[in-house]
């Protein structure tokens, strides 16, 4: 995982948990998709690589707005098993 550390060496947790999620996103299929008027949410489910090294599975949500071409992130929640 690339490493934007601060001056201390440190990694800021909230940049730690963007890269683990996009790491999530790229490494997983999607699990769910849903159209609605204003675009698409897609759910990825996988596990996801946690700073003290456990790795629960995980399930996000992007959402694609039409027109568009970047997905936002919107949620992410640990779970208990996969729907697939």
């Amino acid at each position: 995982m690339t490493m934007y550390p601060y001056p201390s060496g440190d990694l800021h947790i909230g940049h730690w948990y963007a890269l683990a999620l996009t790491r999530h996103a790229e490494e997983y299929e999607v699990t769910r998709e849903e159209d609605s008027p204003i675009g698409m949410r897609y759910t990825i489910e996988g596990r996801l690589e946690s700073p003290d090294g456990r790795r629960p599975l995980v399930r996000a949500v992007w959402f694609v707005e039409r027109g568009q071409q970047i997905p936002k992130f919107v949620t992410a929640y640990p779970v208990r098993r996969s729907r697939t």
